[in-house]
């Protein structure tokens, strides 16, 4: 068994799963962040999970990852969202090509000094998801929605990180350094 897992492992096929699993991942996290799922007073917070997962893929593992499809997968999030179209495209975008800039200098460092750099990226998204929101309304949307989706956002983080490192270790035999 475990040698015919050896040569999957060499396939044209598995190399295409490597490929695809963390274009998959974030359309399967867009699909579950947009379902119907109402908690009465709480029925209008939803963060924004998919985020993470940009983030993630973004610092880690930018190659995994291409623009177009960063693009997409934004566009993607906007038309299930019905929110406005380009909006988690341009912050899906904005990440990747920021964060895969500086892959070197954050790879290598503590998980608190990486999550420090993920509260202030969210931060920004935040308020960049906040003012065009604002502009496009012609009214300032309830800040406390985005107060409590970006605390939302910075609870999961840490689930999130060790889930889609262990995700990783097993996929493609590659950890990531959390530990420190």
């Amino acid at each position: 068994m475990q040698q015919s897992f050896g040569k999957f492992k060499e396939s044209k096929a598995y190399n295409f799963l490597l490929k695809i699993s963390p274009i998959i991942m974030i359309l399967f996290i867009i699909f579950i962040e947009h379902a119907p799922v109402y908690f009465s007073y709480f029925s209008f917070i939803r963060p924004q999970i998919s985020l993470i997962v940009v983030f993630f893929w973004s610092v880690y593992f930018p190659e995994s990852l291409g623009i177009f499809s960063v693009f997409l997968l934004g566009l993607l999030s906007d038309l299930l969202f019905n929110s406005v179209l380009g909006l988690s495209a341009f912050l899906f975008l904005l990440m990747y090509v920021l964060l895969s800039e500086y892959k070197n200098f954050l790879t290598n460092r503590s998980f608190s000094f990486v999550y420090v750099i993920f509260s202030f990226v969210m931060f920004c998204a935040s308020l960049i998801k906040y003012l065009i929101m604002t502009i496009e309304n012609n009214s300032l949307p309830p800040l406390m929605q985005e107060v409590v989706s970006y605390a939302m956002i910075m609870c999961f983080y840490p689930f999130f990180v060790y889930f889609l490192g262990k995700f990783n270790m097993y996929l493609i035999g590659r950890s990531i350094n959390v530990d420190k």
